[in-house]
C-alpha cells in the first residue's frame, strides 16, 4: 500500500480532478482512451452511500450504468458528433453531448445547456445557462468559468460571479485516471472519460483553495493500488459546525 497523501480542495473544484497517465493517449475513432484499464464500480459511504457499476461495449465506449441492486440509471447511444444520455426515474432526463474533433462543445438537457471551448487539448472556458421555475415563475440563471492550465496541471478555475478556485501541486502523480466525482453532480461521462471534456491529466493536485460564498474546504486522502491506479479517495469536510468524510473506492479492470 502506497503512503496516504492529503489534499485539499472543495467540492465544486474538484468536479475538475480527473487524473490519469498523459503518456497514455490513444485512443479509438470517438475519441476514448483505449489502452488503459476501465473503471467498472465506484462504491460511494459516509456522508452518502451508493454503488455505480459502468459497462462498456466493444469499443471501450460507456454504454449503460447499473446501481447497487442491478437496476439501469443511465443508457448511453453514441455516434460520430452526438452522445444521447438517457437517465432513470428522470434523473436529469435526456441529455444529448454534441461533440466537434472528439471533444463535446455542448450539452443539451432539459431546462437550459452547457456550452465549451477547449484550447491546446484542455478545456478553457465554460458557458451555463438554466432555467428552473421558482413561486410559479420560470427563472434563468448564466454563468461562465475559465479555466487555467500550465501543461497538464489546472491552475484555476474562475467563475463569472466571482468565485475562484486555485490548485498547487507537490509533483505527485498516478496511474489510470480519477474521475471528477467530486462535484456531487452524478456526470458518469465524465467521471469515465474525462478526454472528452478537455480534462485528462496525471498531475494530482496536492493542496486546493476556493473563494466563493460558503468558503468551505476539504481535504482529500487517498491510497493506491501497487499498478498506481486510484484506489480510494476519501473527502474530509466541515459543514454546520461539524466534520463529515466520504470515501469513493474505485474497481478498475
Amino acid at each position: 500500500m502506497k503512503t496516504l497523501r492529503f489534499l485539499v480542495g472543495a467540492v465544486a473544484a474538484v468536479l475538475l480532478l480527473a487524473v490519469i497517465s498523459a503518456c497514455d493517449k490513444v485512443k479509438n475513432d470517438y475519441g476514448v482512451v483505449v489502452l488503459q484499464k476501465k473503471l467498472v464500480q465506484i462504491v460511494v459511504s459516509g456522508y452518502d452511500d451508493n454503488v455505480y457499476n459502468f459497462h462498456y461495449d466493444k469499443d471501450g465506449k460507456l454504454f449503460f450504468v447499473t446501481g447497487d441492486e442491478n437496476n439501469v440509471i443511465a443508457v448511453y447511444d453514441w455516434s460520430k458528433n452526438r452522445i444521447g444520455e438517457a437517465r432513470a426515474n428522470n434523473d436529469g432526463g435526456y441529455r444529448v453531448n454534441s461533440l466537434n474533433d472528439n471533444m463535446v462543445t455542448r450539452i443539451d438537457m432539459e431546462g437550459g445547456h452547457f456550452e465549451f471551448t477547449y484550447e491546446a487539448g484542455r478545456l478553457k472556458k465554460e458557458n451555463t445557462q438554466l432555467e428552473y421555475e421558482e413561486r410559479f415563475r420560470k427563472r434563468k440563471v448564466s454563468a461562465s468559468y475559465e479555466y487555467e492550465w500550465k501543461g497538464d496541471k489546472l491552475l484555476n478555475r474562475k467563475a463569472s460571479f466571482g468565485g475562484k478556485n486555485t490548485y498547487k501541486y507537490d509533483g505527485e502523480d498516478c496511474n489510470g485516471f480519477m474521475p471528477p466525482i467530486f462535484s456531487g453532480e452524478r456526470d458518469f461521462l465524465k467521471w469515465v472519460h474525462p478526454e472528452l471534456f478537455g480534462i485528462r491529466t496525471s498531475e494530482m493536485p496536492d493542496t486546493f483553495m476556493t473563494t466563493n460564498n460558503n468558503g468551505v474546504t476539504y481535504s482529500y486522502l487517498y491510497k493506491y493500488y501497487d499498478d498506481g491506479y486510484v484506489m480510494e479517495a476519501t473527502a474530509l469536510f466541515y459543514v454546520d459546525d461539524s466534520y463529515y468524510a466520504q470515501t469513493y473506492t474505485f474497481i478498475w479492470e
